[in-house]
């Protein structure tokens, strides 16, 4: 702490940066802790601090300045691996997942394909690789990468997680290393995307009537015998070898064509279950200009289903989303 110099008061560039507490909060006589941001400055300086109370007359303030170090960020670690759509720890091969991480990147990065239509698997140094093998990247924030499982790891019954991410300092592809983290691996790990993208809830869902599509809602329920567009990921290995970062998909909308054979899904066994009735399904496989990972599934609200929200169960393989707790709000 500099010297306090009670004849020379600060001024205030930005009242917006100032922090106001209570005295309760300060436990400790004469001692004071806060965080400073660690994006704030990478390269180190000083904060002007402001002591005033509120609660007496006259008002007594006390001022004095805080140097900082010059550390750039701390050291990555990874949080946890979820699948992005159910947001639970289940992941298989070719899979999307979400690695959240703290104090990533101050802009938000977006994976574009190239001319061969491949995400990439280096985003400005921002890597992540599982058993070794880089993933394909689809997007870094401040606190989140989302990539796509490698195909590659299929067999294993767990993956090492290693995140990289931009240093001064040299490293393997020039980026420093976190810890790492070994996840579970499961031969498929279905989940269906929901509106709010929290995991649970009201499936994000698309159905179509009369040749015109509409957004599935709590305004706009699906009648029975409605066919309804799902979202999902975690299907696992297709029967033909699939890039996980390479984007495809057939253009048009395909909500009740059962003659896409090209881009249907070749995999182990998929249902659908809409409140306890199994679903006809009309097509399952890729999507316009998406990963593989990401699987368009059109099913049929079945008559026999009830009115009202009813959970809608995904099977792939041996494997169903029944504790993601995904619904559809029917008629």
């Amino acid at each position: 702490m500099a010297e306090i110099n009670n004849n020379t008061e600060p001024r205030i560039d930005n009242p917006a940066n100032y922090l106001m507490f209570n005295r309760t909060e300060i436990t400790t006589p004469g001692v004071f802790e806060f965080m400073i941001n660690p994006w704030r400055e990478a390269g180190g300086g000083s904060l002007r601090v402001v002591f005033e109370t509120a609660d007496e007359q006259p008002l007594r303030r006390v001022f004095g300045t805080v140097s900082y170090g010059s550390q750039i960020t701390p050291d990555p670690v990874i949080k946890s691996v979820v699948n992005t759509f159910s947001q639970q720890q289940a992941i298989s091969p070719g899979s999307l997942v979400t690695i959240y991480s703290p104090y990533l990147s101050l802009a938000t990065l977006t994976g574009e394909c190239d001319l061969l239509s491949r995400l990439p698997t280096d985003m400005r140094q921002y890597a992540v690789r599982f058993n070794g093998i880089a993933a394909p990247l689809l997007e870094v924030t401040h606190d989140r990468i989302k990539a796509i499982v490698p195909y590659e790891i299929a067999g294993s019954t767990e993956a090492e997680v290693i995140l990289w991410v931009p240093q001064n300092r040299p490293f393997v592809a020039g980026g420093h290393r976190s810890p790492a983290v070994m996840v579970p691996v499961q031969e498929t790990a279905p989940a269906i995307r929901t509106i709010d993208h929290s995991g649970r809830g009201l499936v994000d869902a698309r159905q179509i009537a009369n040749e015109v599509w509409s957004q599935h809602g709590p305004e706009n329920p699906v009648p029975r015998g409605g066919a309804v567009e799902l979202f999902v990921t975690g299907a696992g290995l297709w029967a033909t070898q699939l890039r996980g970062d390479i984007a495809f998909g057939d253009a048009r909308p395909q909500p009740i064509n059962p003659f896409a054979d090209f881009l249907a899904f070749t995999g182990q066994p998929l249902s659908v279950t809409i409140g306890g009735v199994p679903a006809k399904v009309l097509y399952a496989g890729a999507t316009f200009l998406r990963p593989w990972a990401l699987l368009q599934v059109n099913v049929v609200v079945p008559d026999g289903a009830p009115s009202g929200q009813q959970p809608v169960i995904l099977k792939i393989g041996n494997n169903d989303n029944a504790a993601q707790r995904a619904t559809l709000l029917i008629q």
